[in-house]
């Protein structure tokens, strides 16, 4: 549909606008009272409408935009719509806006309009309007305006609606936005006071910061102050040792100036001393030739005396080696050599004659054992009391000497089974106590005086316990029936030291254990008991003695010194201890003069040795020395 179309179409409605009219009361509409302005305006003018249906060419000449026309119907537009709206003004501000609202309504639809053809001169160009298009154009204006000033009960009531709601709307907007300004100013206090606190926070940081910052400045200037001092500490020290050192420097120089002149004074010295030693030399060469020929001619002449003297010794002590042979002989002493190669030539002739022959018979070797394990327990069983010792001594004697007397195959390695127990004894028991070495030794004593050759077979097995510690004497070189010297584990064997695969013995065991079984031995050569049959000369009195000459007199031990090992300290000592005082009464002053190279060795640290059970029995001798010179004493 085009422009022209339209706006014919507009033109037909003023039938419909007079019915809209004579229902509102007979009053014109709104839109037809702006169509009657419009009308009038148009009369002043002349208007032609615009004719889309010419072509562009035609219709740009003749558009103008009358703004100042349009801008005067525009106000006396508005001025009639405020006259016929004014049965529903009065109200409050806000329909005024409302009013304002609809008018800029208005005019945006009389605007559609201003696009018009205006020729104040006719165009030549433009065929001139027929009266029937006139009438049309105002026909279409009255339409028009009839149409815009039309009052509608619908639009009234849209009218109230939209301001009833536009109220509504500015309430719940100025309810909200107190709320709004509520929930603000709320929200500013709670942030206000978290402000606040985080404030007082943040200043108790900063002041804590602070403080740690002061107190860490303290401390760097007080470690600064302490290396200051240390610097300057050192420096000083610097400056000291660098005038120690040119003092130093100055002295070298001094001292280097010194030696340079010595020197030069000690070889004037060494030539002036070499001169005159020249001299000397060839005087002392003169003199020495001299007393060479003097010295040798002496020399001959002591030498011949030497030999002549020493001749005349040798044949003194053959004398008196004949002679003390002889008497020896007649009073049946022997040497601690001799005695030593006797207990050795009896163990070895009882472990290869004797043991031997009842260990490989089965019949000798069932009765001996029966009677060997009675042994042990009688001597396990024996206290120190004179009934015990009477009783085990009766029945071990009825063992060893039944009514029936045993055949010699058994009874002489009977005797070697009753002396192992008793040393066995005396190695366990005494050294547990000392005590015990007193009913052991008079029980030994009794079995001593009783049994034909207990004697002899008890000192073998002495021997072979203690070694050479029971005679005593200095190890040979070889054994009895060897050329071949011992070894090391040959030598402990023959010593008594008890070794095993396990290990060796210790020294101090072997010195605790000889020194039991050697006080059994003293308590038998010094003790009270026994019977009236002389014993051996190895269980004599006149022994003890004889231990201590060759003690002090000679090397004894396995090749040490007799005095200077820990088991001659600890001997002694067992021996002092068991009858020093009784051969103090036996012997005299000679026992005194015993006793004092005893103790002279003592104090001379010389008795014992270095080691430390040596320096004990060291101490334990000079003890029992000094309690027997005590006890002899008037």
């Amino acid at each position: 549909m085009s422009k022209t179309q339209t706006v014919q179409n507009i033109a037909a409605e003023p039938s419909e606008s007079r019915s809209r009219m004579s229902a509102n009361g007979g009053q014109p509409p709104e839109s037809q009272q702006r169509a009657a302005l419009d009308h009038d305006f148009y009369d002043e003018i002349q208007c032609t409408p615009f004719d889309f249906s010419q072509p562009r060419a035609n219709r740009l000449p003749d558009a103008i935009y009358f703004t100042e026309n349009c801008e005067a119907t525009s106000a006396k537009t508005a001025s009639f719509s405020c006259s016929a709206g004014g049965s529903t003004s009065g109200s409050e501000n806000e329909d005024s806006e409302l009013v304002s609202e609809e008018s800029e309504a208005g005019d945006a639809l009389t605007n559609a309009f201003k696009y018009v053809s205006i020729s104040p001169t006719r165009n030549p160009l433009r065929p001139r309007q027929n009266q029937l298009e006139v009438r049309q154009a105002e026909d279409t204006v009255a339409a028009i305006r009839l149409h815009t000033r039309h009052n509608d009960p619908y639009e009234d009531w849209e009218k109230r609606t939209r301001r009833e709601a536009f109220r509504t709307a500015r309430k719940v907007q100025t309810e909200n936005l107190l709320a709004l300004h509520d929930t603000q100013s709320s929200q500013s206090k709670t942030q206000t006071s978290y402000l606040l606190h985080r404030s007082a926070a943040i200043d108790q940081q900063i002041k804590q910061h602070i403080a740690a910052r002061k107190a860490q400045l303290a401390r760097e200037e007080e470690e600064l102050r302490r290396r200051w001092a240390l610097y300057q500490k050192d420096i000083w020290a610097r400056v000291e040792n660098g005038i120690k050192w040119e003092e130093s420097r100055v002295q070298a120089e001094i001292e280097v100036e010194r030696k340079k002149r010595e020197e030069v004074e000690k070889k004037q010295r060494e030539e002036e001393a070499k001169r005159r030693l020249a001299e000397e030399k060839k005087k002392a060469e003169a003199d020495r030739k001299q007393q060479e020929e003097e010295a040798i001619r002496k020399e001959k002449e002591r030498e011949e005396q030497q030999r002549i003297q020493e001749e005349e010794v040798v044949k003194a002590r053959k004398v008196a080696e004949q002679a003390e042979a002889e008497e020896r002989k007649a009073l049946g002493l022997t040497t601690a050599d001799e005695d030593w190669r006797s207990a050795r030539a009896m163990l070895k002739q009882l472990k290869s004659g004797p043991m031997k022959n009842v260990k490989s018979q089965k019949q000798l070797k069932s009765t001996w054992s029966a009677l060997r394990r009675q042994i042990t327990p009688k001597i396990g069983q024996l206290t120190n009391d004179a009934q015990s010792i009477n009783l085990i001594s009766s029945q071990l004697h009825s063992l060893a000497m039944p009514p029936t007397p045993h055949p010699d195959e058994i009874y002489i390695p009977l005797l070697s089974s009753l002396a192992k127990a008793i040393l066995l004894q005396a190695e366990t028991e005494v050294t547990a106590s000392k005590a015990a070495a007193i009913p052991l030794a008079q029980v030994t004593k009794n079995l001593l005086g009783t049994l034909p050759h207990f004697d002899d077979v008890l000192f073998a097995k002495l021997v072979q316990r203690v070694g050479t510690w029971g005679i005593p004497t200095a190890m040979p070189a070889t054994d009895i029936d060897s050329t071949v010297p011992f070894d090391e584990d040959g030598l402990r064997k023959v010593m008594g030291y008890r070794d095993s695969e396990s290990g060796r013995e210790a020294q101090s065991d072997y010195v605790q254990r000889v020194a039991g079984i050697m006080r059994v031995y003293f308590l038998v050569l010094m003790g009270s008991g026994g019977v009236d049959r002389p014993l051996g000369k190895s269980w004599q009195t006149q022994r003890y003695w004889a231990f201590f000459a060759r003690m002090l007199g000679g090397s004894v031990g396995g090749g040490s010194s007799g005095v200077e090992s820990a088991v001659a300290a600890e001997i002694l000592f067992a021996a002092l201890e068991v009858a020093g005082i009784q051969a103090a009464h036996n012997w005299g002053n000679q026992w005194i003069k015993v006793l004092g190279l005893t103790y002279e060795a003592v104090h001379s640290g010389k008795l014992g040795g270095n080691t430390p059970e040596g320096k004990a029995g060291r101490v334990r001798v000079q003890l029992e020395i000094e309690r027997i010179i005590k006890a002899i004493s008037p």
